[in-house]
């Protein structure tokens, strides 16, 4: 199985491809009740290692990373995603390497039978919770007996199908990407095209009021000044539930460039309504403005609410 996910990155990602190439996906993002969130697309041309650009585009804004030197340098006309938007990206431009070290020696494996096929699956323990909390699930990849495509992968948060697969460049790529959690779709990705359209060192040239911040958040590593609200409101006890039915809240929240909350999304909660009241007080949190390279970013990270019998 540890040789299989090996060749799964090579078949299908675009990881270690030479180039050129150009792909364009569209995307629909879906909040947790499953009700429609904002729809858009990425394009990504790469010419070569360390050279390429990257336009994400939601709700009428766009967003250019370009990829020319050292660092990437970017340009956007107001681009305002939420989390989901970000996570789209990770899940269509990230490649996943397979397991490493003790994640790799301590794999289980397991057969598991999926609308017909037959699925060859590998579990390792990626995440470790937060004291109280109860243990993370294990990381799942599962690969189609026979094709020897990546098919179904489970993550900490996400249950992630990909589908459709056709050939390119001597690999085999899912045109169709579905996220879900909890059984509620949350994204679709569909990679609507493929080929080795190039461009010319002009168009992969940033212009020269690029910025060297992002405007897409990243998962910064936060001071713990930059880490204490200025303005915490605290969680009310919600109506009717027990001490017995307690337990730790965890949230990702995505801060804006001002310091409000502009986004966040329950990781983990002991009830929907510990979620709930935990939501309604960190919405009204404020950080003061982050900020790298004397620009002020958005950030996304997690934290925890505790609430104690």
């Amino acid at each position: 199985m540890k040789g299989l996910l090996a060749e799964v990155y090579a078949r299908n990602t675009f990881a270690y491809e030479p180039g050129p190439y150009r792909f364009l996906a569209t995307f629909e993002t879906f909040n947790a009740s499953g009700a429609p969130a904002g729809s858009g697309s990425i394009e990504k041309f790469f010419a070569a290692q360390g050279r390429m650009k990257v336009i994400t585009r939601f709700r009428d804004h766009s967003m250019t990373a370009w990829y020319a030197g050292e660092r990437p340098v970017y340009t956007d006309d107001g681009f305002d995603g939420t989390i989901m938007t970000y996570l789209v990206s990770d899940f269509l431009l990230t490649p996943l390497p397979p397991p490493l070290g003790i994640a790799r020696r301590d794999m289980e494996t397991s057969v598991m039978p999926s609308e017909g096929r037959t699925l060859d699956c590998g579990m390792y323990q990626f995440f470790v919770n937060p004291t109280g909390m109860p243990p993370a699930p294990k990381e799942t990849y599962c690969v189609a007996r026979g094709t020897h495509d990546l098919v179904l992968r489970q993550t900490q948060y996400f249950s992630i199908q990909y589908e459709q697969f056709e050939p390119f460049l001597g690999r085999s790529i899912p045109r169709s990407i579905v996220a879900s959690r909890g059984g509620v779709v949350r994204c679709r990705i569909h990679v609507e095209q493929v080929d080795q359209q190039a461009l010319d060192d002009a168009a992969l040239t940033p212009p020269a009021d690029a910025s060297p911040v992002a405007p897409a958040p990243e998962w910064y590593s936060l001071t713990p000044k930059e880490a204490t609200p200025l303005h915490k409101v605290t969680a009310l006890w919600p109506l009717g539930m027990k001490p017995a039915a307690a337990g730790p809240v965890s949230l990702r929240i995505l801060i804006s460039r001002t310091g409000t909350i502009k986004d966040m999304e329950v990781i983990y909660a002991p009830a929907p309504e510990f979620a709930q009241a935990a939501m309604d007080a960190v919405k009204q949190w404020t950080y003061a403005p982050i900020l790298r390279k004397d620009k002020p970013v958005e950030t996304m990270t997690t934290i925890v609410l505790s609430f104690g019998s």
